[in-house]
């Protein structure tokens, strides 16, 4: 199992499919393509956590980029849970939030 966590700024359209099978794995259907896309793109940060091609976890932020930082919809699929994925997000964020 190859796991790369990617720090994104900026949301990719490439991705919707990716998280919303994510979102579907933990039984949140409500999560279609065109939602995704707009709450990502709202997002200031998002990491996505692939194992090879395949997303299998994600998280989104807002930030004002001075104080105040809000984290939100951290989801790893079912089967990568317990892993320490969602932990590692975590610690992206707040190592990313902490230089603000």
């Amino acid at each position: 199992m190859d796991i790369i966590y990617i720090y994104e700024n900026e949301f990719k359209i490439s991705y919707v499919d990716g998280i919303r099978k994510v979102y579907e794995s933990v039984g949140w259907m409500g999560h279609n393509n065109e939602k995704i896309e707009e709450i990502y793109k709202a997002s200031t940060h998002v990491v996505l956590v692939k194992n090879d091609d395949e997303i299998i976890a994600v998280a989104r932020a807002l930030s004002d980029g001075v104080f105040n930082a809000a984290i939100y919809d951290v989801v790893v699929k079912e089967k990568h849970q317990g892993q320490g994925i969602a932990k590692r997000i975590l610690e992206e964020f707040l190592n990313e939030f902490d230089s603000l």
